[in-house]
């Protein structure tokens, strides 16, 4: 049987302007997934707003345009284990993603 995690608390606004709210129980596998699931959103938009390679390389040619997408994760990812892998005391912990 799963465990139960804290209960998810739902809120919405009724006809009267009045705020509801109601705990809805999940399981386990739910509630890591709704803790962890903007992580990706993360990802991508570092890829799109920090290194803008779409920005900066505008094609209509699909294939360079997945070639680009590639070459982004790729490099978030890389950049992301570099600053990961060193420690706080060094130069270059705090190295900024700029073209």
């Amino acid at each position: 049987m799963a465990r139960r995690k804290s209960p998810y608390l739902a809120k919405w606004t009724d006809k009267n302007g009045n705020r509801l709210e109601r705990r809805i129980a999940r399981p386990q596998v739910c509630s890591l997934f709704f803790e962890n699931n903007n992580k990706n959103d993360i990802h991508n938009q570092m890829r799109q707003y920090e290194l803008r390679l779409e920005k900066c390389w505008v094609t209509f040619d699909g294939y360079f345009r997945i070639i680009t997408t590639l070459l982004g994760i790729t490099t978030i990812d890389a950049w992301r284990g570099y600053q990961k892998s060193t420690r706080p005391s060094h130069r270059h912990s705090n190295l900024p993603l700029d073209i």
